[in-house]
């Protein structure tokens, strides 16, 4: 109930911002490990969620792997990822 109330704390802004991103590079997305570059060029920015700007602190990852694989790698790179692990069940 707390987490309903108040929010998922430094997770949510950094999962909106993850998903901003992919918005803006929803096929290929921003690149592999490339995170943390933007995080900071919009720290610098003022990029805030309901108030609430980004902590001015180097922040490597989302903090939330599907958001990570969507922002990072976008569809296609989803899409592969799923098939990977698809094909690595030996389910096929």
């Amino acid at each position: 109930m707390q987490t309903w109330r108040e929010g998922a704390g430094i997770r949510e802004p950094l999962a909106v911002y993850g998903l901003e991103l992919f918005a803006q590079h929803p096929i290929t997305g921003i690149g592999p490990g490339l995170f943390g570059q933007y995080y900071m060029r919009d720290v610098r920015e003022g990029w805030s969620w309901r108030g609430k700007p980004l902590p001015k602190v180097g922040m490597p990852w989302v903090h939330s792997m599907p958001v990570e694989v969507l922002c990072e790698l976008g569809i296609i790179g989803a899409l592969l990822v799923l098939v990977g692990g698809w094909l690595g069940t030996g389910v096929w």
